[in-house]
């Protein structure tokens, strides 16, 4: 009985055809087989022909490796891969961009596509270095930089970036990406779009100036505590009216 799952025999029949005409001498493959209890098995297929002088096929010798349990493997990983970057990419504000151990890009995100202008597919394989930290980062403090992620995990540094559109700022931080035997492996760039609550802030100090100068030449007594019931600010007619300064 065949035990080869059917949707496999198509490019088997044709790696078969190739070596009869004499195109291949061998092939490998890997292919699902049938087991008695109507389970699959995953098989690494390996044949190799053996031809007279005149080149026609005598003989075959084909072997099988069990390979079930790597497929397996292979397939949660893909699977939490997916997982991974489907939270990845639906992280609203957060530029994520990975590297290997050279800087080559190896992950971007579409945060990552909007806040710095490229493609992933223009991005991959490009050297972060020279990409993003360069822009950011005086050359001559880049290799301290990078003696620093590698020593202490991460580097922080924020960003203000001029556009067409206006003035952006970012908050961003590089870490090490560690295998299972925490061995260094990459790096990992984490950008914020923190824009909106640098205009906040600047619109709170800008309103606390104006408060603060129409207090200082106010007759009346005023004064601002914090919640713990610490002053904040005394008016300088406060002094004039106490005598206390």
């Amino acid at each position: 009985a065949d035990i080869s799952y059917p949707e496999d025999m198509p490019k088997n029949r044709e790696l078969i055809k190739q070596a009869i005409n004499g195109d291949i001498s061998s092939y490998q493959m890997e292919k699902r087989y049938i087991k008695k209890d109507g389970n699959l098995l995953w098989g690494k297929l390996t044949v190799s022909f053996f031809h007279n002088e005149e080149g026609i096929p005598l003989y075959l010798l084909a072997m099988v490796e069990h390979i079930t349990e790597r497929k397996l493997a292979e397939e949660a990983v893909l699977e939490k891969t997916a997982f991974i970057d489907s939270i990845l990419r639906s992280s609203i504000n957060m530029a994520i961009a990975a590297t290997d151990l050279d800087f080559r890009i190896t992950y971007y995100n579409s945060i990552a596509e909007k806040i710095f202008g490229y493609k992933t597919e223009e991005i991959l394989g490009q050297n972060f270095i020279e990409t993003h930290i360069k822009k950011t980062i005086e050359p001559a403090k880049i290799a301290e930089v990078i003696e620093i992620i590698k020593k202490t995990e991460e580097y922080q540094y924020n960003v203000k970036q001029e556009k067409k559109e206006g003035t952006y700022y970012l908050e961003s931080r590089v870490s090490s990406i560690l295998d299972k035997n925490n061995q260094l492996v990459g790096f990992l760039l984490v950008s914020n779009d923190i824009t909106e609550r640098k205009y906040a802030e600047k619109a709170l100090r800008d309103s606390e100036e104006q408060l603060r100068t129409v207090a200082d030449f106010t007759y009346n007594w005023e004064y601002w505590i914090d919640p713990n019931g610490n002053l904040l600010y005394v008016s300088p007619s406060c002094e004039r009216i106490t005598g206390y300064s």
